[in-house]
């Protein structure tokens, strides 16, 4: 999902830290460095450089998700941490059951109906779509990393839970970023080969079930943080 990359200034307290990122940031914080690449092309000119590493809902873009965990373990230096989120192009019902939907037809529930034919058009492209789910077993079995700590968290994609303020607030927020979501999609699913009526139709029926709010449906955040070895 889209983000601009402020959260990198507003978490920042460190001094004289440099930030690979990947988006275009603002020049006023002379301890920070931005750069614009490409890391399906490797890591190598940043191996031995940092103390923490951190990326989130990139794996879409990720043609190898396990092997970017091989580079920032070289990217680490003795004691860093790594730090990754992902989530698994999936939505869940309210019992938390995965909603299973083909690409073969158009029908309610149309934002997970969207996220199917998104994951496929994402999949066929290369991405690792399915990263979220193997996030700590490629960890654990990489032999860098201790103190591994797996957490997950279950989001509402909209503001239906009425009797919890947080949750609700939540959703709210997480609606937001669907339906920025949805926007930047677009091009990826027209490219996929589906027709501007189709991604027309999705779209707009995706957004008007979220902005109605009455289907009571999760997304799965998956996250997983470690302490490279010492002397690995």
């Amino acid at each position: 999902m889209p983000r601009s990359g402020l959260w990198k200034w507003k978490i920042m307290d460190v001094a004289h830290a440099q930030t690979p990122i990947f988006q275009r940031q603002p020049d006023h914080v002379a301890c920070f460095r931005s750069e614009v690449d490409d890391i399906n092309l490797g890591l190598e000119h940043f191996y031995g450089d940092f103390n923490v590493v951190h990326a989130r809902l990139i794996s879409s873009g990720i043609r190898d998700y396990e092997g970017l965990i091989r580079h920032i373990s070289r990217v680490l230096r003795s004691g860093g941490l790594i730090d990754l989120m992902e989530f698994d192009f999936h939505v869940y019902d309210h019992n938390h059951g995965r909603i299973e939907l083909g690409t073969h037809q158009l029908g309610a529930p149309w934002w997970p109906r969207w996220l199917a034919f998104l994951s496929l058009a994402a999949r066929n492209l290369g991405g690792s779509v399915d990263a979220a789910t193997h996030l700590h077993s490629w960890i654990a079995s990489h032999g860098a990393f201790e103190n591994i700590v797996y957490r997950e968290f279950w989001v509402p994609t909209s503001p239906w839970v009425q009797d919890d303020e947080f949750q609700n607030r939540m959703g709210l927020g997480m609606r937001d970023d669907i339906l920025a979501f949805l926007k930047s999609g677009r091009p990826l699913l027209l490219g996929s080969g589906l027709s501007e009526a189709i991604v027309d139709e999705l779209e707009a029926n995706a957004s008007k079930e979220l902005m109605e709010a009455k289907l009571q449906q999760f997304i799965r955040l998956q996250c997983v943080y470690a302490q490279k070895k010492i002397n690995f």
